[in-house]
């Protein structure tokens, strides 16, 4: 059985093509990404603008020509905060069910986040029992089965996604201890940026990169979620209405931003994060997806070309969050795509804004941040060969 999935976010529309492997899990065939942005304009108008319309079906049109390509046997088309909040979406929606041939979904924010949340787990490989063991050591396993693995298809290119940050709490029923997951804003960006010139870094400061950090601990709770049972169970999930992309267009109008505009849009992920406290208190295992903050691991470790591999369970800092946020809101977007090469130029029109937010979650949660590659679009993967086994 082959599935094929499309999330359609406000920055980016992406594909992502799968089947079961021998022993149940999900084996990835193919990973891809347009930058859309759907979302455009949304946040100040509450409808979709003819030009964004116009550019994301021509993405949905060049994913149904791939999903043809690899016969695919179902697939499912899913769009998030965007599109929830635009007055005019049947108009695009309806274009979508031509297009594709099935009937495209508008989920909510908490099934955003329990999607979410489900493909972050299922990217977690079995860690060894030696405790000392690097994170390196284990990012050329397959999520499920703990085996190496080698993608088919077209080289990737850098999955970003949805708009929102979804928090989610669970109980992990192997060790009763609590997880968390977050995606910041813009889903992930995934692959190598094949269609653009690689910039050569000019006066960036070395970085060491952050990896092998992890507690024993959190070892430990990693190695409990193998492949077959114990996936945590969702306590409590919400989903914010702040992403990087709607964050950008109300309060970061400049590049770089004032510091006006800088404080005016924290005070207002710090109000909303006031309202989700509940949410967001210290955990043991804190796991972060989307596109800013699998660029934010890429650019903590100075990669000059983004490399999927290094970023899958990296672990960012609560300081380097906190440093790298900084850097970004003090610098123009053609500065930060010097300073950093492995960033897409159309995520860096809005990495500052996203930033900004993946620095105010990291300071509430406190503890160091495990980064993966598997979100919503194996969350939904995952469903659909699971409906059918």
């Amino acid at each position: 059985m082959r599935v094929g999935v499309i999330d359609c976010g406000t920055n980016t529309t992406r594909l992502l093509i799968a089947e079961s492997d021998s022993v149940g899990g999900v084996c990835e065939v193919l990973r891809d990404l347009r930058y859309s942005r759907l979302g455009e304009g949304v946040d100040a108008t509450g409808s979709f603008n003819a030009e964004a319309i116009a550019r994301t079906l021509g993405h949905v049109r060049e994913f149904a020509e791939i999903l043809s390509f690899h016969r695919v046997d179902q697939v499912r088309f899913v769009a998030t905060s965007a599109t929830r909040d635009a007055r005019n979406r049947e108009t695009f929606l309806s274009k979508v069910r031509m297009i594709l041939g099935i009937d495209p979904e508008v989920i909510t924010g908490e099934e955003e986040a329990r999607l979410s949340f489900l493909g972050a787990l299922h990217g977690a490989p079995t860690v060894p029992q030696n405790p000392d063991s690097t994170v390196e050591q284990l990012q050329s396993l397959d999520p499920a089965t703990s085996r190496r693995v080698t993608e088919r298809g077209v080289p990737t290119h850098h999955e970003d996604g949805v708009p929102t940050v979804e928090q989610l709490r669970g109980l992990d029923p192997a060790t009763s201890r609590r997880v968390t997951e977050t995606g910041v804003s813009t889903h992930h960006e995934d692959g190598v940026p094949t269609h653009r010139e690689e910039r050569v870094p000019t006066h960036r400061e070395e970085r060491v990169p952050t990896q092998g950090r992890l507690s024993a601990r959190s070892r430990r709770i990693q190695n409990s979620q193998s492949h077959g049972g114990s996936l945590p169970t969702i306590q409590a999930r919400t989903s914010l209405n702040v992403g990087s992309v709607r964050l950008r267009e109300r309060f970061l109008h400049d590049d770089p931003p004032t510091a006006t505009q800088v404080d005016e849009a924290r005070g207002f992920v710090y109000q909303l994060l006031d309202n989700a406290v509940d949410f967001l208190k210290p955990v043991d295992l804190f796991i972060g997806v989307a596109g800013t903050l699998t660029s934010l691991s890429a650019m903590n470790q100075g990669l000059t070309t983004y490399d999927r591999s290094r970023v899958h369970n990296s672990v960012l800092t609560v300081d380097e969050i906190a440093d790298l946020s900084q850097r970004l809101l003090e610098h123009s977007v053609e500065e930060t795509l010097e300073i950093y090469p492995s960033l897409h130029p159309e995520r860096a029109q809005v990495i500052c804004a996203g930033g900004l937010i993946a620095a105010e979650i990291s300071q509430r949660i406190g503890s160091d941040m495990i980064v993966r590659e598997t979100d919503i679009l194996d969350g939904v993967a995952m469903t659909l060969l699971e409906d059918v086994s």
